[in-house]
């Protein structure tokens, strides 16, 4: 028996001592957590601005997203300095900076901002809200009730407590799959961003559930709260930073459930929905890559996109499960004045893209007085000396009925495209240029087709405009046009990759319109949208397969879809002359 004891009682020894280094090493995890959440918050608290209309007064929240004083906050933040468009962002360092307002999204409740006042500012990384689960750890920042006198922002922590929700009271000020918390979000935290565990901006702060009491100050949040996500907001961040008014995008056609089916009940001919050959009764599968829970789950997700926007698809109707990519058409939100766009924020945001693209190509300076080879213009650059960037190319083109045909592209002030035959004689050409596009053959000189023209219109406009003419930047005819995306699917019609895009347009001539999409990341070209009013007639021409030729990269994939004219493009030979 005595050795039965002791052997019970060295299990027992063994064990306190277990538990013991167990609870050693939850405390030391705990306090690990503790101090990484310190430390995250003072990374990211210099980022957050106490937005207010006057030195003086009181007003929202906001967060900077890049060193230039770029920032996002609320609409209803800067509703009251729409008049003047300017205001004043405190940081924490103790300093009042003076604030512009840009672009603006009334219907999303979101705005942006510029700080000015320093070479460079603190900033907070943008996140992905997808990837939020109901439970993630949040962190706000903010200024509720005007709290931070000395602009040090309020800090308040919590869980998400439900995601994909829907807020909505009226046709202005909804809030669309967005995140709800009850990290405590008060008057003032308005504008003021939404952090995940490891500081990377999910959300934007807008919306309570809130109560009145007599004890508080006015109203108070009663546990819940709500972000716009981050993933809606930057569909817009091109729009807002070239200083536009965002506007949603709509089917013009309305569903509703029957039994476990979202099915369209309602809508409008000519419309996107009606376009893409929907018809009421017909069931709506799939949109913007969900599958559908409900006809609310739909009207949740169609708000997060903005007007203009390519969204993926999945309907079933009599002739079966159909997979279209839809544009969206644009509705204007209810303003009580007209909202106007600033010619100098737009004319920054045209630069800014056009000299990332340049510095993406990248191009060979030469030094002035030198001609480039081939011809070309010139263009003077910032360090006195000049540059031009014209291409010429043989590519074999690919007809949608398997047609395979050589061009060369080459150049003599005007874009010829030279079309040969087997034995590599010309035996069409194609000559654009600013009076217009002709066709030669056998020595007779014709009109282009209306879409052949505009395919060639846009090469010339690449070449000569974008590359060739640092002049064309300053046309007051070119303009920010926002943003745009690529989708590629698959055969099921799910969604396999997604470029996000922001736009500059021009008119070429009169009726004629030309629109380039620059990826974001990469700052190249990889749309050219050209359109022909007269004739309701538009082409579009994809961008791929860059690569690095004489120093240059570039395309060497091109893929054309008119509405009769469809051919993909490969060049086998690229030729750069500077």
């Amino acid at each position: 028996m005595t050795a039965v004891r002791v052997s019970c009682l060295v299990t027992v020894i063994v064990a306190a001592g277990a538990i013991a280094s167990d609870e050693k090493e939850l405390r030391r995890r705990v306090f690990d957590l503790e101090q990484r959440r310190i430390e995250v918050v003072e990374r990211i608290a210099p980022a957050c601005v106490c937005l207010s209309a006057d030195p003086d007064s009181g007003g929202g929240s906001g967060v900077l997203i890049d060193a230039d004083g770029y920032g996002l906050t609320n609409y209803h933040v800067v509703a009251s300095m729409m008049g003047s468009r300017s205001g004043y962002g405190g940081l924490n360092d103790g300093e009042q900076y003076r604030l512009e307002v840009l672009g603006v999204d009334i219907t999303g409740d979101v705005a942006m901002f510029r700080l000015v006042g320093r070479d460079r500012f603190p900033f907070a990384e943008l996140g992905e809200s997808a990837a939020v689960a109901m439970g993630d750890p949040v962190i706000a920042l903010g200024n509720p009730f005007s709290l931070a006198l000395d602009f040090q922002p309020t800090v308040t922590t919590g869980i998400v407590t439900g995601v994909h929700r829907y807020q909505g009271e009226s046709d202005t000020l909804v809030y669309t799959d967005c995140i709800q918390t009850d990290a405590s979000i008060n008057p003032g935290n308005s504008g003021g961003p939404l952090f995940d565990a490891d500081g990377r901006v999910i959300g934007i702060n807008g919306r309570i559930s809130a109560e009145m009491h007599k004890y508080a100050r006015g109203r108070f949040n009663v546990g819940l709260g709500y972000a716009i996500s981050i993933d809606q907001i930057k569909r817009f961040i091109p729009h807002l930073r070239a200083g536009l008014l965002g506007k949603h995008g709509t089917l013009l056609a309305t569903v509703t459930d029957d039994g476990d089916r979202v099915v369209f009940d309602d809508m409008y001919e000519n419309a996107p929905a009606w376009d893409a050959g929907i018809r009421v009764g017909d069931r709506l599968v799939r949109f913007g890559n969900e599958n559908l829970r409900s006809a609310n789950h739909f009207t949740s997700l169609l708000g997060t996109y903005p007007g203009d926007w390519p969204v993926p698809v999945t309907f079933e109707s009599r002739r079966g499960v159909v997979h279209k990519l839809i544009r969206l058409e644009s509705v204007t939100p209810p303003m009580k004045r007209e909202f106007a766009v600033s010619g100098k924020v737009n004319r920054e945001a045209v630069r800014r893209v056009l000299e990332g693209f340049r510095r993406a190509i990248p191009q060979k300076p030469k030094t002035e007085g030198r001609k480039p080879k081939g011809g070309g213009t010139e263009a003077k650059a910032k360090n006195g000396q000049r540059t031009t960037g014209l291409w010429s190319w043989m590519a074999v083109r690919t007809a949608e009925d398997g047609r395979r045909t050589e061009f060369r592209v080459t150049d003599a002030g005007e874009t010829e495209a030279s079309e040969l035959n087997d034995g590599g004689e010309v035996v069409r050409k194609i000559v654009a240029g600013d009076e217009g596009v002709k066709v030669v053959r056998d020595g007779r000189e014709d009109e282009a087709g209306i879409e052949e023209a505009l395919v060639y219109t846009a090469m010339h406009e690449l070449r000569h405009k974008l590359l060739g003419d640092e002049t064309f930047w300053e046309s007051p005819s070119v303009e920010h046009a926002g943003g745009d995306a690529l989708v590629e699917m698959n055969e099921s019609g799910r969604v396999t990759r997604t470029r996000a895009l922001e736009t500059i347009g021009w008119s070429v001539s009169e009726g004629v319109s030309a629109r380039v999409g620059f990826e974001l990341d990469s700052q190249l070209p990889a749309r050219v949208v050209v359109r022909d009013a007269p004739s309701d007639v538009t082409v579009e021409i994809e961008l791929s397969d860059y690569r690095r030729t004489d120093g240059v990269r570039w395309p060497h994939a091109m893929r054309v879809r008119g509405p009769k004219l469809r051919f993909d493009e490969v060049i086998a030979e690229l030729e750069v002359t500077w």
